[in-house]
């Protein structure tokens, strides 16, 4: 009786069956945790193919649990195929899985402008970037494409701007990994943040404070002379000196730099 194997590197996506039990292998002196699982690929005018899989690691253990039934995933490792009295039996190691469709939190790295592609329909179309900020670690950066309404919700978008998206990722024409967004939240906007953190720097008298928000962009009308005249005559000072540095860093110039040269009246 023959029984040939093979394996090989592959990525695939399907629909999560359900999990398995998890058992604690030993390799090398070490013992970890090793969960089955079963998905399922759907053909058209095809019987449902199941693959049974494993990942290894508590962490894998864990997300998967976690995985609601019939989620389409998208799964990366090893398909490993026994083939005994001409049955096939494959088992994939999954060396990671996330589900197709998800929601990714971030910051718009540049402006974006939607675009009109195609002769007669008129598509819009808008590619841009978010950075996703993991602590001390690198940032993530994640290519997005949205189309026609989507798009139009995210044209004019400034860089800096906070956006939850929802979408599920594929892949361009040159084979970039992006995520095809077809449901856009903005979050808070970069200008809302900065006029936001500049008020509350005069109210609180933070002049350094006041000087960094200015020079960042937050918008210098937002600041009555009712807010200033709320401080004693030193700190009112100290505050429109403050300002008057802000709006010479704003503009590349130097922090001496006249009123009028200014265009503005503190």
């Amino acid at each position: 009786m023959d029984t040939k194997k093979s394996k090989e590197l592959s990525e695939i996506t399907a629909n999560f069956g359900k999990a398995g039990e998890t058992r604690k292998v030993e390799k090398e002196g070490k013992q970890y945790d090793v969960t089955d699982f079963s998905v399922v690929i759907n053909e058209k005018d095809k019987e449902p193919k199941w693959i049974n899989c494993v990942a290894w690691g508590d962490k894998a253990s864990k997300e998967i649990s976690e995985i609601k039934p019939g989620t389409e995933l998208h799964l990366s490792g090893v398909m490993k195929q026994n083939e005994h009295e001409g049955k096939t039996r494959e088992t994939f190691t999954a060396y990671s899985f996330a589900p197709t469709i998800q929601e990714r939190q971030g910051f718009v790295v540049s402006d974006i402008e939607a675009k009109i592609v195609g002769n007669e329909n008129n598509l819009q179309v808008a590619n841009f970037s978010i950075g996703i900020n993991k602590g001390k670690e690198e940032p993530e950066f994640i290519k997005c494409t949205a189309w026609n309404k989507v798009a139009e919700q995210v044209n004019g978008l400034k860089k800096g701007d906070e956006i939850l998206l929802h979408g599920k990722f594929g892949k361009d024409k040159i084979d970039n990994i992006v995520l095809e967004v077809n449901k856009v939240q903005v979050i808070s906007l970069k200008q809302d943040r900065l006029d936001a953190s500049l008020m509350k720097a005069v109210k609180e008298g933070d002049v350094n404070k006041v000087t960094e928000t200015i020079k960042n962009g937050a918008d210098i009308q937002k600041v009555t002379p009712e807010h200033i005249k709320a401080h004693d005559p030193e700190m009112q000072e100290l505050l429109k000196q403050s300002m008057k540095t802000g709006i010479a860093e704003n503009n590349n110039l130097t922090p001496n730099v006249t009123e009028k040269a200014q265009g503005m009246k503190i």
